[in-house]
């Protein structure tokens, strides 16, 4: 079905939850959208994730859109959007990274491997000691490098939630360290 020809039938269509018409707006948009967050995210997975997030965002709000640009519009924007957040998180994620290492800052001429693997092996026991929320919001987000919004998805979770968990699970580890008096040089 040509998208422009029959606009307001995949219009109506689409209003009415109608498979082709959400097939047709698919085919006609994916790969763009694809495209469009490829190149502010530079991830082709993460581009096609939030690709599909976006059409499937359309498929949520179908009944309010009334044109062909509309819906374009929103699928541009929302997915613009998304780029966004995926590039704060990242950032956020960066950022976290640098106060882990902050955390871990010891002289690296007086450590040893066995002293490293040590450090390692109490960082993960605390880990396992974290509610557990806050531990499997730690995991997904340290250990698997996913981020807030698939972490919030996975679990059921608002963003803020996941957020709050792992703040929680960062200052709950950096007082279970300084207990153990690993880092005593870390301010």
């Amino acid at each position: 079905m040509n998208i422009v020809e029959n606009e307001s039938v995949i219009i109506e269509q689409l209003r009415q939850g109608d498979a082709a018409a959400v097939q047709s707006i698919y085919n006609a948009y994916y790969r763009p959208l694809c495209f469009f967050a490829w190149k502010r995210v530079g991830d082709s997975l993460e581009a096609e994730d939030i690709a599909v997030d976006s059409i499937l965002k359309l498929m949520d709000k179908r009944t309010c859109f009334n044109s062909m640009p509309d819906i374009n519009s929103f699928l541009y924007t929302s997915t613009r959007n998304a780029c966004v957040d995926v590039q704060r998180a990242a950032q956020r994620r960066e950022a976290l990274y640098r106060e882990i290492a902050q955390l871990a800052a010891v002289e690296e001429e007086v450590i040893n491997e066995k002293t490293r693997f040590g450090i390692l092996e109490e960082v993960c026991r605390q880990v396992e000691k974290l509610p557990p929320q806050c531990r499997e919001v730690f995991k997904q987000l340290f250990f698997k490098c996913k981020s807030s919004a698939k972490v919030a998805r996975r679990l059921g979770i608002s963003s803020q939630t996941v957020l709050n968990q792992k703040n929680k699970a960062i200052r709950l580890l950096r007082m279970a360290l300084e207990k153990e008096e690993l880092f005593k040089s870390v301010a």
